[in-house]
């Protein structure tokens, strides 16, 4: 603040200018503003404007700023305008009202902030999926990128700007599978990229799985057997979504990206039960015959009116019944060892009639 003073020389009773005496006093504040800095750089007051130039195109946020008063203890309010183009730099200004201690202000001052308008025009990298893409140079602007078939995903092309003030598009062409992206600068010419995408079609015949019951798939196993007495549910997956996969009773086909053919096979075998090849039962005639063991067994009975049936022990057994005039004889055949039954008819040597008769 400062002090005001209405003060007259009395001359009553003393030597005259040998004190003052004072009428009244009154406080004096100040609100105009002296000096500011922007963003720690001087800006020059020029009339009642403060102008500050920076040098990085990209200090876009709102400036730090800092004023200093005639005298101390002002404060400041900044109304902030969008900002506009002019020339070759981005111009943003405000309306600076100035306050002084006590609540008083100044208006009618105003801050300039210029800064270079972006010219950049390039990209800082190129990544597809994930990674930079191998030889970029920001000066080189076509490519040439080679993908799997299945793994043809255009947004995992990401082009990285060098600065935040550019824009960037990108426009992929399906007919010729190239896809152009254009960088904008804020300020000056776009410069425009071209990828062009080369589809690797695949020979791979391989599938990543195959699942069904009594099956440990690998790769380079084509043929499985499973202990069944049916095929079990069988279910596979693709190495690839253009892979062409079939089923059918057992046997899959695969057909490559580019046309090439490989085949899966899954064969049910009936598991095999151990037999030594016997009977547990015959029917003859009237008559039947249990417990008969597994030793070849030569019988003699008579000869039946009727043959009937016979028992596998084991049904997968096989089984060869040969019927003559003197014998019935059966032989088994099993998985561990065979039987032979005989049954040879007792022929009677009576030779005496029962009857006659004479008419």
């Amino acid at each position: 603040m400062n002090i005001a003073v209405d003060a007259t020389n009395k001359s009553e009773g003393a030597s005259s200018g040998a004190k003052l005496y004072v009428d009244w006093f009154r406080l004096s504040y100040n609100s105009t503003p002296k000096t500011a800095t922007v963003n720690g750089l001087n800006a020059p007051l020029s009339g009642k404007v403060f102008t500050a130039t920076l040098t990085d195109p990209e200090e876009i946020n709102l400036p730090s700023y800092e004023f200093n008063g005639e005298v101390s203890d002002q404060a400041q309010l900044l109304t902030w305008a969008a900002p506009v183009k002019e020339g070759d730099y981005s111009v943003r200004r405000a309306t600076i009202r100035n306050f002084a201690e006590d609540g008083t202000y100044t208006d009618g001052y105003s801050l300039e902030v210029k800064r270079p308008l972006d010219t950049r025009n390039q990209l800082a990298s190129l990544y597809k999926d994930s990674l930079p893409i191998t030889g970029f140079d920001p000066a080189t602007t076509s490519y040439t990128i080679h993908v799997p078939a299945a793994r043809h995903h255009l947004h995992d092309l990401i082009p990285v700007p060098a600065s935040s003030l550019q824009t960037v598009t990108s426009v992929f062409n399906e007919a010729d599978s190239t896809m152009t992206i254009t960088v904008t600068p804020e300020k000056g010419e776009p410069t425009v990229y071209t990828v062009k995408f080369i589809t690797d079609l695949s020979d791979d015949t391989t599938l990543t799985d195959i699942k069904a019951e009594g099956v440990t798939y690998n790769a380079e196993t084509h043929e499985y057997t499973v202990p069944a007495e049916q095929l079990p549910l069988i279910t596979f997956e693709k190495k690839s979504d253009l892979q062409s996969v079939s089923l059918i009773n057992g046997v899959i086909t695969v057909t490559a990206e580019n046309g090439a053919v490989g085949t899966y096979t899954i064969t049910a075998q009936p598991p095999v039960i151990p037999s030594t090849g016997v009977l547990s039962e015959f029917y003859l005639g009237t008559n039947v015959y249990s417990g008969i063991g597994g030793t070849d067994l030569t019988e003699e009975a008579d000869k039946p009116d009727t043959y009937v049936a016979f028992t596998r022990a084991v049904a997968s057994d096989s089984v060869v019944f040969v019927q003559d005039p003197e014998k019935m004889q059966w032989a088994v055949e099993g998985s561990t060892g065979n039987t032979t039954y005989t049954w040879t008819y007792s022929l009677s040597d009576n030779t005496d009639l029962a009857n006659i008769k004479l008419d």
